[in-house]
């Protein structure tokens, strides 16, 4: 193995400083899963007594080095999740909370139209399969901006999922084996107003503490139109001087890849919240490592919690390179896990 860390992506890196904590050798080999695929840049090592490939967060074992012959950790469940839709019933179906909602092809814009005004109120809409927070748009309430959230989801996927509107804040649960390991808040891209500067202002002077603390994965604010949309629903624009402490929010999406901040370890996350997520591992036969989506309306007390997605390539980085809160050494946990046997 060519042993080239600084080829490997930021999730990777993580395991790769892990395996150096302890000792361990380990290699960035270009490798193909499958000959249908192209050869990407694998993180591998030998742990256990097997061969072990990492990339952006999925982990794959065999009993030999050649990455063909292995199996993701999550064997079949992993496909299972990379469906919305499938993952939903199947929580539905052990009695756990859920977003309701429904998903439509493509092509049954009509049949979408039909649910949403049926169903009354804001929805949110988005593609069936995980896209990190790609073409999601929250807060959708007119006949208009539903049928523009709708194309915007169909122009790029076969399944569109519409969901009514609910509020509170995306925590993620990393859990192996049914245990949680970790917790973080992922915060939609927003600012903070100080009552004095612009939106324009606070932007600009976020994105350069974005760019002198170089987080991985932290990606700049921008004021698209997706920003200005939801600029606009908070009776807002570019050139608005938000007042003190007033928090502005420029996206829908919380996920970190699309501008969100992460808190690692939110403070005062209630418990319920946690065995809520663990509770979703015992619904989902075979899922070792995963990562669990939960809307909490407030992480402080129980009950109104629901499992939004499951994740079972989770990422390591923003656990580890966190916008506020302490790093927690996820990478070390999941090595600490395989070299108990898993």
């Amino acid at each position: 193995m060519d042993k080239r860390p600084h080829e490997l992506e930021s999730h990777s890196a993580c395991m790769a400083a892990a395996l150096h904590r302890r000792g361990m050798s380990f290699g960035a080999i270009m490798a193909r899963r499958r000959p249908d695929v192209p050869a990407e840049v694998w993180l591998a090592f030998e742990a256990a007594g097997r061969h072990w490939f990492f990339r952006y967060g999925q982990l794959w074992v065999g009993a030999s080095p050649s990455i063909s012959a292995a199996r993701h950790i999550n064997a079949g469940t992993a496909a299972v999740t990379t469906s919305k839709r499938a993952t939903k019933a199947l929580l539905e179906g052990a009695g756990l909370p859920v977003a309701p909602g429904k998903a439509f092809a493509a092509a049954d814009r009509a049949g979408a139209l039909a649910w949403f005004e049926a169903a009354g109120g804001e929805v949110c809409v988005k593609p069936d399969g995980g896209t990190q927070g790609q073409a999601l748009t929250t807060h959708v309430g007119g006949r208009r901006s539903f049928e523009t959230a709708f194309d915007r989801v169909a122009a790029g996927f076969s399944t569109v999922m519409v969901e009514r509107m609910l509020e509170g804040e995306v925590i993620r649960v990393l859990c192996l084996d049914g245990r949680s390991v970790a917790t973080r808040l992922d915060r939609r891209p927003g600012v903070l107003g100080d009552g004095s500067a612009s939106v324009n202002a606070l932007v600009a002077a976020k994105n350069a503490v974005r760019a002198r603390r170089a987080l991985p994965g932290h990606v700049p604010l921008s004021l698209d139109d997706t920003a200005l949309f939801y600029l606009a629903r908070q009776g807002l624009d570019a050139d608005a001087v938000p007042g003190p402490q007033q928090r502005v929010w420029l996206s829908g999406s919380s996920h970190p890849n699309q501008g969100g901040d992460v808190v690692s370890g939110p403070p005062g996350l209630h418990p319920s919240h946690i065995r809520l997520a663990e509770e979703a591992c015992r619904a989902l036969p075979g899922l070792r490592v995963a990562g669990y989506d939960l809307l909490v309306a407030d992480r402080r007390t129980p009950g109104n919690a629901w499992v939004l997605e499951v994740n079972s390539s989770p990422g390591l980085t923003f656990f580890h390179h966190p916008w506020r809160g302490p790093a927690q050494d996820v990478a070390g946990a999941l090595l600490d896990w395989i070299l108990a046997g898993e």
